[in-house]
C-alpha cells in the first residue's frame, strides 16, 4: 500500500465515523426534543 492508498484509506475511515457521530447526533437530539416518532422510525433494527 502506497502512502496515498493509506491516506486514502484513512479519508475514507474518518468520513465513515464523522457521519456515524453525526447521526447519533442527530437522533440523540430528536430524542430529547421529546420528537420519538422520528427517533424511532430512523433508529437501526437492532438484531
Amino acid at each position: 500500500m502506497t502512502i496515498c492508498q493509506a491516506s486514502d484509506h484513512g479519508e475514507t475511515g474518518v468520513g465513515c465515523l464523522t457521519r456515524n457521530r453525526d447521526a447519533i447526533a442527530d437522533y440523540l437530539d430528536a430524542v430529547r426534543a421529546g420528537d420519538r416518532a422520528d427517533a424511532v422510525a430512523e433508529a437501526p433494527a437492532s438484531s
